[in-house]
């Protein structure tokens, strides 16, 4: 059953990641938590309905820090507005929400504009597949070139359906748009409206350039039988690199588990340096690239450290939104989790043959 994160939580109960944390620990049924936990669907049911008193009087406020990710639906539900849009103006609350999808900007013609720029700005796409983009079109694009007369803050996601993944705050720049030939989703040029966006509170470095992920190449992954490839102790991957029984089997069960709970997983081809470097796993849907280790000896965990934010720094310098994580057999020393996870590296851990928790890092 896939896992509720805490924002998740927070957004629906409109208390801070802060307050659901102080009200777990004060439910003694619940195993400690803190910021970068996770919760079973489950438990998240459970404690919804008494999260939700908590704050049943107060008005709807901004519960998200960049980088949290929640289902959209759930946005939607808390702050109205239409789900199928990439500008959406809240309903509830002085809040415009702009979606980017890098994969669907290129399939649909906004790929040429809309990436981060050099001097730390976003070059946003405006909303309209077919024909020239207009600002009388009802589709959000009027909401966002008023917004600083309106007073409505702009809240960028990423979206990755189902999910979508919040960057930060921004404000129009000046010029607030410009307008530019772009192609429309069947090939056809037109005139298209791109805006300034200026951040104000945001890791506007979650948002990959979709011209560099050209640069490294997907392929498909599916889990293997071990017992029918790996013949001896140890096995040579591409790159020198070998890998033993006991890490090629927790590999494929982590990523058939991933599979089973919804999320997608690949393979990720990185060239760097004149070579080319793969993680373990990459999980598109999460954004993880994921070093296995045999064992949970402090040597594994350091060198594991090092590898996964080697494949992390090469990912995102090729146009990916890349989360470092490190996936373990069992839990380490208190000592190597804080080591993984003050280096901005999540955790996974076994802990049964068909399930793993995981630990989110404390700083990104």
């Amino acid at each position: 059953m896939p896992s509720f994160a805490l924002a998740q939580i927070a957004l629906l109960t409109n208390l801070s990641i802060a307050e659901v944390v102080e009200a777990l620990a004060s439910d003694p049924t619940f195993p400690p938590v803190e910021d970068g936990s996770e919760l079973s669907a489950e438990a998240a049911e459970r404690i919804l309905p008494a999260l939700r008193r908590l704050a049943r009087d107060r008005s709807p406020r901004w519960v998200l820090a960049p980088g949290d990710r929640v289902r959209r639906k759930n946005l939607h539900a808390v702050y109205g507005g239409n789900q199928q849009y990439g500008i959406v103006r809240s309903s509830t609350a002085p809040e415009i929400f702009v979606f980017t999808d890098p994969a669907a900007a290129e399939e649909h013609g906004y790929g040429e504009y809309e990436r981060p720029l050099p001097d730390g700005s976003y070059s946003y796409t405006g909303a309209g597949r077919v024909g020239d983009q207009s600002f009388k079109n009802g589709l959000g694009n009027q909401a966002l070139l008023s917004s600083p007369e309106t007073g409505h803050r702009i809240r960028l996601f990423r979206a990755k359906p189902p999910y979508a993944t919040y960057i930060g705050e921004f404000s129009l720049g000046e010029p607030r748009y410009q307008r530019a030939q772009i192609p429309d989703t069947h090939g056809t040029l037109r005139s298209g409206i791109i805006f300034n966006l200026l951040p104000i509170r945001a890791a506007i470095h979650l948002v990959p350039d979709p011209t560099l992920a050209r640069r490294a190449q997907q392929l498909e992954w599916s889990p293997r039988d071990s017992t029918n490839t790996v013949g001896r102790a140890e096995v040579l991957l591409p790159g020198n690199r070998e890998i033993t029984r006991a890490e090629f089997e927790l590999q494929t069960d982590f990523g058939s588990w991933l599979q089973a709970s919804g999320d997608t997983v690949r393979r990720l081809l990185l060239p760097v340096d004149g070579t080319t470097i793969e993680p373990d796993l990459y999980v598109p849907s999460r954004d993880w690239v994921v070093e296995a280790k045999r064992s949970t000896a402090r040597n594994d965990v350091r060198m594991a450290v090092g590898q996964v934010l080697d494949y992390a720094n090469v990912a995102r310098r090729s146009g990916y939104a890349a989360a470092p994580m490190i996936l373990l057999p069992g839990s380490p020393t208190d000592s190597l989790i804080s080591l993984a996870r003050e280096s901005g590296i999540a955790l996974a851990m076994r802990e049964a043959p068909a399930h793993f928790s995981f630990l989110e890092p404390t700083s990104r």
